[in-house]
């Protein structure tokens, strides 16, 4: 027979089996490859310093 202890490690046993047993999947298809384009931000700001570098040469008593 069990004793309280182990009907409980026992209990608690399969109740963390049944519970990785029944984890969910999720699936996501695409009809096209993902593409994603994480260099956008980096071009803007490489253009929008040049362009302040172009404006302080033409205007330098700007600010």
């Amino acid at each position: 027979m069990l004793d309280k202890r182990q009907f409980t490690l026992f209990a608690l046993a399969g109740a963390i089996a049944g519970t990785a047993a029944c984890t969910p999947a999720v699936k996501i298809a695409f009809d096209k490859p993902l593409e994603i384009n994480a260099n956008l931000r980096a071009d803007i700001v490489i253009k929008l310093d040049e362009e302040l570098k172009k404006l302080f040469q033409e205007n330098p008593n700007l600010f």
